[in-house]
């Protein structure tokens, strides 16, 4: 059996696909596309989109909601999960955390920060880090805190890296020195606290190499801060520029001292060979 079926919406060609778009007064036939054709109405049992389709025989058919075929919903989650639910079945009222005791707290962290640093002596209350350019070129005019010393710093200040950290010197091997500035600064800190340092012998009538003699308390100062960090790039007077500066290349020097880093072990390679090869002609 066979009803006229007047449609007026044009998007249905789009969810029927390979079927040819249905125009006003077309017939089809109730199993079309999942159609069931009833006495009072028309109803899409499945159709793509997920939409259902009513009509009385005569009418136009109308979709249930207003919108797009082709328009999805997504919740405000992803992946192929469970969909969350309240989880209030615990008497959750007792389970409520407080914070009543934050003055509590405060002064007892205070007074274990005070007994912490008694006990600790005259020990330095923390260790010596080294002077370090801030990343990106944003930042990188400012001085700040570094982590640890390079073992070149270390060296050239004379202090070994196993014995660097028992006197509050930290080492640190990710590190990389890239100007020469940037060493000497950590140097010269590296030095002055040296200078101040003052190592207790464990026995005082055997001092060991290193250790201090004289531990009058006239000669000595506690110190409760680190050393300060040194001040930022400082603005030079106004002066005539040198003829060495005119002829300087900057460039120049830069692609040279590259160039002589990446091809040092080929020249190396190249000397030695040359070498040998004047010391057979000499034979």
């Amino acid at each position: 059996m066979t009803h006229r079926l007047i449609i007026y919406h044009q998007s249905y060609a789009s969810t029927v696909g390979r079927f040819k778009s249905p125009s006003l007064g077309d017939t089809i036939s109730p199993a079309f596309h999942g159609c069931t054709v009833g006495p009072g109405s028309v109803q899409s049992s499945r159709m793509p989109g997920g939409r259902g389709w009513t009509a009385g025989i005569g009418e136009s058919a109308k979709p249930q909601v207003d919108r797009p075929i082709n328009e999805t919903f997504t919740m405000g989650f992803r992946g192929d999960n469970v969909l969350h639910k309240n989880h209030f079945r615990k008497d959750w009222q007792r389970r409520v955390k407080t914070w009543f005791d934050q003055p509590g707290a405060k002064k007892r962290r205070r007074n274990a920060r005070q007994a912490k640093a008694a006990a600790a002596g005259v020990r330095p209350t923390s260790l010596l880090r080294p002077a370090v350019r801030c990343q990106t070129v944003r930042y990188n005019r400012r001085i700040r805190a570094g982590r640890g010393f390079t073992s070149a710093e270390l060296a050239s200040a004379g202090i070994r890296r196993k014995e660097a950290l028992s006197i509050g010197i930290p080492y640190d091997h990710r590190r990389r020195n890239k100007s020469e500035e940037g060493v000497s600064i950590n140097v010269e800190r590296l030095k002055a606290y040296k200078e101040r340092l003052i190592i207790f012998p464990k026995n005082a009538k055997k001092p060991g190499k290193g250790d201090s003699t004289d531990l009058s308390a006239a000669t000595t100062q506690d110190v409760s801060g680190p050393l300060p960090l040194p001040s930022g790039t400082q603005p030079e007077a106004p002066r005539a520029i040198t003829s060495e500066e005119l002829q300087f290349n900057a460039f120049r020097a830069l692609r040279q001292a590259r160039a002589a880093q990446r091809q040092a072990g080929v020249w190396k390679a190249r000397k030695q060979k040359k070498e040998e090869e004047d010391a057979a002609k000499k034979k």
